[in-house]
């Protein structure tokens, strides 16, 4: 019978062993032995037993398919050098309306992965980058400012800082302004754990690059 990997998931290598983003059910998990090996053949387009085949399917790694299929690649990223948090902020005062209008998106994306859910939340994440008019290369430093200006006004709020909240509140903070940044989700090992910021080129939007770079991406919208 032939596989493929489920389309509601992501993955990557961390220290050579695969790591998987189940979207669909908002869960990080990993394989060991056989099955790491068996699933990195399948993904190289090697020849795999249907033992094994049937085992990464019970595991909710792959899934039957009317043709055999490869995985995507990870995701390719350039390693980030630079952070908009790192550099003096051009951000000037502009009012109450940028922090009324943070605050509204921050509390929006909290909503959305509260009611509808993580996949349905970053459905409407791809939507609404499709929407937006990419800024030329050459305008990175327009991006830029409007990043600090997010963070100029994030300041005023109460709600603690939340890596994924706020990333979808400064996405669409960007979208609304005819700009685009890549949204990155990454993970790690030892010890576990998942992050996620913004990034355009080799720059952060909301992150340093020491904390990113100890990341490895898994995800990119």
């Amino acid at each position: 019978m032939p596989y493929r990997m489920r389309a509601d998931l992501a993955f990557c290598l961390v220290a050579g062993r695969p790591v998987f983003l189940d979207i669909a059910e908002d869960r990080y998990f990993t394989i060991t032995g056989s099955l790491a090996a068996a699933f990195m053949a399948f993904a190289d387009g090697e020849p795999v037993t249907g033992g094994l085949l049937e085992r990464l399917a019970r595991a909710k790694i792959l899934e039957p398919a009317p043709n055999a299929g490869q995985p995507a690649a990870p995701p390719d990223i350039e390693a980030p050098r630079k952070s908009v948090l790192e550099y003096p902020s051009e951000a000037s005062w502009r009012g109450a309306a940028p922090v009324v209008e943070t605050a509204w998106l921050v509390a929006r994306a909290r909503w959305r992965l509260k009611h509808l859910g993580f996949a349905r939340t970053l459905d409407r994440l791809r939507a609404g980058k499709a929407g937006a008019i990419e800024q030329a290369k050459n305008d990175h430093d327009r991006i830029r400012l409007y990043a600090a200006e997010f963070h100029a006004a994030r300041r005023f709020l109460p709600a603690a800082p939340n890596c994924l909240t706020d990333s979808l509140a400064l996405s669409d903070y960007l979208n609304r302004r005819g700009a685009r940044a890549r949204f990155v989700i990454g993970v790690r090992s030892n010890p576990h754990g998942a992050h996620c910021w913004l990034q355009t080129d080799t720059v952060l939007l909301n992150e340093v690059a020491d904390r990113a770079g100890a990341f490895t991406p898994i995800l990119l919208i």
